[in-house]
C-alpha cells in the first residue's frame, strides 16, 4: 500500500483511516465522491506530502492561503 495505506510512505499511522473517513462521511450526502474514497484518501494524501516536501525544500510555502488554495482546488475537483 501506499500514501500512508498501512502506515508507509511517510505518512503518521492514522492519516490515510482519518481522510478515508472524511471521505466516506462526504460521500452520505454527495454521491460523486461514493466509491472512491480510497482513492481520494490517497490522492488527497499525496498532494499534502508533496506540499510538504516542496516547502521542507525551500519551495513554496505552508501557510493558510495555501492550504486553502489545495483544499478548495481538491475539493472543487471532486464536486465539479
Amino acid at each position: 500500500a501506499s500514501c500512508g495505506e498501512k502506515g508507509q510512505g511517510g505518512a503518521q499511522p492514522g492519516q490515510f483511516q482519518i481522510l478515508r473517513w472524511v471521505f466516506a462521511s462526504v460521500a452520505t450526502v454527495h454521491q460523486n465522491p461514493k466509491g472512491r474514497e480510497r482513492i481520494y484518501a490517497r490522492r488527497f494524501l499525496s498532494l499534502n506530502n508533496a506540499q510538504v516536501g516542496s516547502w521542507g525544500r525551500g519551495f513554496g510555502a505552508m501557510d493558510e492561503e495555501t492550504a486553502r488554495s489545495i483544499v478548495t482546488g481538491f475539493m472543487h475537483g471532486i464536486f465539479s
